[in-house]
Parts: C-alpha cells; sequence; structure tokens
C-alpha cells in the first residue's frame, strides 16, 4: 500500500508514533536490547522508503533515557529526524500540518481508521511467507552484545 506507492519512496514519508495507551507491561515485552537492535537496523539500513521523520507523540519520560541509550549508535541522519512531543501537539503541527492528522492528534481528517491498513497489511500473508524462507543475512543485524560494548564504552 504505502511502500508499493513509487511516489512515497521517492518523496518519502512521516511516521507518527501516539504512545498513549502503552503500559509498563508493553514495554518490558519490546524494550529489550535485540529488540532495539533490530529496530535501529530496519529503520536505518532496511526500510525501502525515504523518512523524513519520526514523531513520538503523548511518550513517556523512559522514551527518553532509551534514546540516550541508543543514541551513539544512531546515524546522524536518523539522530536529527527523531522529534518527541510529549503531550504538546502544537510542537507536533510545527511540523506536520493539521489537514493530515486525525482529530485525536489535533487534526482536521476525522477520527483515526486504521482499518484499510489494517486489511491491506493482513492480506500480505502470503508474500511475507515467500519472503521469510530467504533468511536474514547474519553481518546485516547488529549483535546485542555489539550493542552493549558500545553503549557502555561511553
Amino acid at each position: 500500500m504505502i511502500l508499493d506507492c513509487e511516489a512515497t519512496q521517492v518523496c518519502g514519508g512521516v511516521i507518527i508514533i501516539d504512545t498513549a495507551g502503552i503500559t509498563i507491561q508493553h514495554y518490558r515485552q519490546f524494550a529489550t536490547v535485540q529488540f532495539l537492535s533490530l529496530v535501529v537496523n530496519l529503520v536505518q539500513d532496511c526500510l525501502p522508503e525515504r523518512l523524513k521523520a519520526i514523531h513520538f507523540v503523548n511518550e513517556p519520560f523512559t522514551y527518553h533515557a532509551i534514546f540516550h541509550l541508543i543514541r551513539p549508535i544512531l546515524k546522524k541522519k536518523l539522530k536529527d529526524r527523531l522529534h518527541f512531543h510529549g503531550s504538546d501537539l502544537s510542537s507536533l503541527h510545527r511540523y506536520v500540518p493539521k489537514d493530515f492528522l486525525p482529530e485525536e492528534l489535533g487534526g482536521n481528517m476525522g477520527p483515526f481508521d486504521n482499518t484499510e491498513f489494517a486489511n491491506y497489511f493482513f492480506s500480505q500473508e502470503a508474500f511475507i511467507e515467500r519472503i521469510n524462507k530467504y533468511g536474514k543475512i547474519e553481518k546485516c543485524v547488529p549483535s546485542p552484545d555489539r550493542w552493549k560494548k558500545k553503549i557502555l564504552s561511553l
């Protein structure tokens, strides 16, 4: 859908992550060195899109702590494209016009509805199964031990 569109790949896109309602149990599942390593590698080196920015909204203070831990291993381009807004939606609106945002983020697009995207995503199961057969190139995915060494050496 989004990545299938050539214009998106050429012009780029913006990701907005609204963490309202996420609990400590969610963080315990995903805030591991291995998972963060995988996400950073994906965003920096594997995403087939020109990423213009990632905006975090309603993020807890722990995001800032995690960001400072992983900051040394982020490429400058990605560091410059991460924005933390907390609950200050006017800060988000300086980067993303209200006409492109749902009403939950102070926008003019009406209520958030990801039904179309979810239907598309779940329709791609056969494609995902096919590409998963190729495996991964181990040297491209930083090991958690490499992360720990780099972070602890600072």
